[in-house]
This record gives structure tokens, sequence and C-alpha cells, in this order.
């Protein structure tokens, strides 16, 4: 089974959560981790040789990354018959927000067909913040310094119920077969 992982991270907190998710998928299945930071927006990768697509987005100020939306608008329509799985990274505590938050990252025809959604707990990287985002950080939380949210469990419960759903519920698209039929009469041309 082949997996595909796309992701973008502005600090590396969803490149962390995406390759972890993959550790974890991998023990039994070809999985390849994109950032679509490096995507080439002038190939179109082929869909239908993957059976499974992960998407994740980190969120600052209750919205995805630029990139993340203009992929998903790209390439939704390519995703619509396949297994699809979101996730999104962030600091939210609350499980409303969290859910808004789902709700804000990804358009509604990406999570209508999700098969699973997740939010996955977040960082925030003291280093690699400018001095506005240190501000705002530290007003809101009180705190300085780096701080590690990532919610290891549940990764670990995503990735299950990503092993899982694959062979419970998936329904590979239907191909056309052409009907074997004897042809009583030879074409025209033999006659």
């Amino acid at each position: 089974m082949r997996t595909v992982i796309f992701y973008t991270s502005k600090y590396g907190t969803t490149a962390t959560v995406a390759k972890e998710i993959a550790e974890l998928l991998t023990v039994d299945e070809q999985v390849e981790v994109l950032d679509i930071k490096n995507f080439n927006w002038d190939f179109i990768p082929d869909f239908k040789a993957v059976s499974r697509f992960v998407i994740g987005v980190p969120m600052y100020a209750g919205k995805p990354l630029k990139s993340m939306r203009k992929f998903c608008d790209a390439f939704s329509f390519k995703l619509e018959k396949r297994l699809v799985y979101l996730f999104v990274c962030g600091s939210e505590i609350s499980p409303e927000k969290q859910q808004a938050e789902l709700e804000a990252a990804f358009p509604e025809s990406l999570r209508r067909i999700a098969k699973g959604t997740a939010f996955l707990g977040g960082a925030f990287h003291w280093k690699k913040m400018n001095f506005m985002e240190r501000f705002i950080i530290k007003r809101i939380t009180g705190r300085t310094g780096d701080m590690d949210m990532i919610r290891h469990k549940a990764i670990k419960k995503f990735t299950e119920q990503i092993s899982s759903g694959v062979y419970e519920n998936y329904k590979p698209p239907k191909m056309r077969q052409k009907k074997l039929e004897l042809n009583p009469k030879p074409p025209r041309h033999i006659r």
C-alpha cells in the first residue's frame, strides 16, 4: 500500500508530526513524506498510483498557511475518489476551537470525503520566532521559551485509524472493464 503525506510547516512542528506518522505507518507500507513548499507546481503528480493521502497543516492565529490552501484548491478534485486523512497542528486547547481550526484549515470538499481528521497539538520554537510572535505568545501564555504540546498518543491513534481504515472502508475506484464478447461477424475489412 502506498501512502503520501503532504504537509507544510513554518517552524518544523508539522514536519516532525508528519515524519512521526510516516514512521508509524512504514511497518507494512511504502510511505512518502512531501513538503509542499518544495512542490513543483508545473508537475501534476499521478494521484492514481497512490492508495491514500495524509495532509497536514499548521495553524497560526486560526488560519492555515497559504501554501496549503493553494495546494488544496489546486488538487482537491483529484483527491475526491481517494482515501484522504487530514491533520492540523496548533496550540489550541479547547476542543471546540480545535474543531473550528480543523474546519478553517481545509476546504469543505476535502473535509467531507476525509476518512479521518485529527488535531495533533503543536510546539513553540522560541528561537525561530520573530519579535512580534514571541511578544504575542508571551502575552497569551505568560511563558517564554520553547514549549512542546505535540500529542503523541493522538498521533498514534490517528495512525492506527489510517492503517485500519484502509482495510475496512477502502473501496478502490471502479475501473471500466470491457466485456469479452465473441463477435459473430468478422470486421468489414476481413470479409
